[in-house]
């Protein structure tokens, strides 16, 4: 009893002696306590403790090739292929998971084993279209979505020559080409008129022109073809008849020189 008595005592004393000394040596106290905080301020400051890299938002499907190879490409896997769920590029011999790779053929998003298709998966392709299903050590094994890849239409290239008006001004409004510009044959495609060099169809007031232009007007061999049934064939300059040519009408023809869309004489 009487060694407890006194170890209270002690502690007690203890206790009255460290206030004592506090309220003495506050200042010194206090500035210890800043020097302590201040330390582990400028160790640690405001950063946050660093964290594992966030998982890459995997997309369910894409819409088309360009979608999925754009997002391959941003991987910058220069070998292999981009791992799903490891999020990283892997080596493609003996890989099982879930992956993606592209080549400039095509681009698949699926399963894999052993390195090859296998499972369910996704092959979009370069010419458009896409096969959704199942894969079997790389080949497919069951459609379940098929889509066939977009074929444009091809469009028709000129005949050697046309019957009449009729044909060549048709052939020239199915083009839709606008007022300013004129069948390119050789790209087979509406261009601009002004200027434009090379060989064409164009038809305008109730004529239709197919042959040669040079900046934009009829130049060389080329063919004029009249609402009325008229044809003339050979030379032009300038847009005009000019040199060696030949008028046809329903009832006669006119062979011959030609200047600036005048008959001067017929053959000698």
């Amino acid at each position: 009893m009487l060694k407890a008595i006194i170890v209270s005592l002690v502690a007690g004393a203890a206790y009255m002696i460290g206030q004592v000394f506090i309220s003495k040596h506050q200042a010194e106290v206090s500035q210890v306590i800043t020097k302590i905080e201040g330390s582990i301020q400028q160790s640690f400051g405001n950063t946050p403790v660093p964290s594992l890299p966030v998982d890459h938002t995997k997309p369910l499907n894409f819409l088309h090739y360009k979608e999925c190879h754009h997002f391959f490409l941003s991987k910058a896997c220069k070998v292999g292929l981009w791992g799903m769920n490891e999020n990283n590029c892997i080596e493609l011999p003996n890989y099982s998971g879930e992956g993606l790779i592209a080549d400039t053929q095509q681009c698949y998003f699926g399963q894999f084993t052993a390195g090859k298709f296998h499972g369910k998966g996704m092959v979009y392709y370069a010419q458009g279209g896409k096969y959704e299903g199942l894969f079997f050590e790389g080949k497919k094994l069951e459609t379940v979505t098929a889509i066939p890849p977009k074929i444009e239409p091809e469009i028709p290239k000129p005949p050697a020559s046309f019957a009449n008006y009729e044909a060549c001004h048709q052939f020239f409004t199915q083009r839709s080409c606008q007022t300013s510009m004129l069948w390119n044959v050789s790209k087979n495609q509406c261009s601009a008129r002004n200027n434009y060099n090379g060989e064409a169809i164009f038809s305008l007031n109730q004529q239709c022109y197919f042959g040669a232009f040079s900046g934009g007007k009829y130049q060389g061999k080329g063919t004029l073809y009249y609402v009325g049934g008229e044809k003339y064939e050979g030379n032009f300059q300038a847009g005009k008849k000019h040199g060696q040519g030949t008028l046809m009408t329903r009832e006669s023809q006119l062979a011959g020189q030609w200047q600036d869309d005048k008959w001067l004489s017929a053959p000698r």
